[in-house]
């Protein structure tokens, strides 16, 4: 008897689990959109789109530091990185670019800095997989989409975390390229 209370307990704590990590998935951004219904928007859009964009990706230090990385994926791959590293001039307002690079199909990944080669359905993949998983109770998770339910941001921030804690993905923008 005390085995099938075991298994009816430990059966009851994996559906508790999985439904409090689902939870998250249905959350709803300030566009409206959940991370489950961005997902299925993204899906239809890019069917019509040929799954053919261009979208940048962008860090911003409270330093003045930022890096921006622009990724063209024409029918689902992959075809070209561009990569720009730059200070902010505090003296004439404008961003110094430190490095730059920009590579095609057939160097793709060479260079080390910039965001990973990776379309927005790897994005998606990584922000269910590693950010919108993590607890709720120790981080504060973000998931925003722009108006037309992509999803723009995914990450998380750790509790009493002060200077650039944000781990994640932050979409600075992103256009079809079929039209």
């Amino acid at each position: 008897m005390s085995n099938k209370i075991s298994i009816v307990l430990v059966l009851l704590f994996l559906l508790i689990s999985c439904s409090e990590n689902n939870d998250i998935f249905d959350k709803v951004g300030e566009e409206g959109y959940s991370y489950n219904k961005s997902l299925k928007t993204w899906n239809a859009l890019k069917e019509v789109n040929n799954n053919s964009y261009v979208y940048k990706l962008s860090f911003v230090s409270w330093t003045g530091f930022g890096s921006s990385t622009e990724l063209e994926i024409k029918d689902g791959e992959i075809v070209s990185r561009a990569y720009e590293e730059y200070r902010f001039n505090l003296q004439n307002g404008e961003n110094e670019v430190l490095i730059s690079y920009f590579e095609t199909i057939d160097n793709l990944g060479e260079h080390s800095k910039g965001a990973i080669p990776q379309t927005i359905d790897d994005l998606y993949t990584t922000c269910a997989a590693e950010y919108l998983v993590v607890s709720e109770k120790d981080n504060r998770i973000y998931f925003e989409t722009d108006e037309d339910g992509l999803m723009k941001m995914c990450g998380f921030v750790p509790n009493n975390c002060m200077d650039d804690c944000y781990i994640g993905v932050t979409i600075k923008s992103f256009k079809w390229t079929n039209k």
